[in-house]
């Protein structure tokens, strides 16, 4: 779980920004972003298994940092439910 947990954190936006407008570069940019999305769905299942929520916590964080409004709030109030931390759950929310 550490190596996919590293390889997600590779990840950190846009491949080659400014460039968007080149076909091979728009491409690239999509791969590399469906790729961080599968890590990160991976990782979280597998911290959520674990009943690592802080882990869980920590990594919705990151992915919310990198690629805003993809819906990793999913991940941030399931880890924060799971801590117990109910109060920070419903600021969040």
């Amino acid at each position: 779980m550490v190596r996919l947990w590293d390889t997600c954190h590779l990840y950190s936006g846009h491949f080659l920004r400014g460039f968007d407008g080149v076909a091979w570069i728009f491409q690239e940019q999509k791969k590399y972003r469906e790729l961080f999305h599968e890590c990160m769905e991976r990782t979280a299942d597998l911290l959520w298994e674990g009943d690592k929520y802080k882990l869980l916590y920590d990594l919705s964080q990151f992915a919310a940092s990198v690629d805003p409004f993809s819906e990793w709030e999913v991940f941030t109030m399931e880890s924060l439910v799971a801590l117990g931390r109910y109060d920070d759950a419903e600021r969040f929310f």
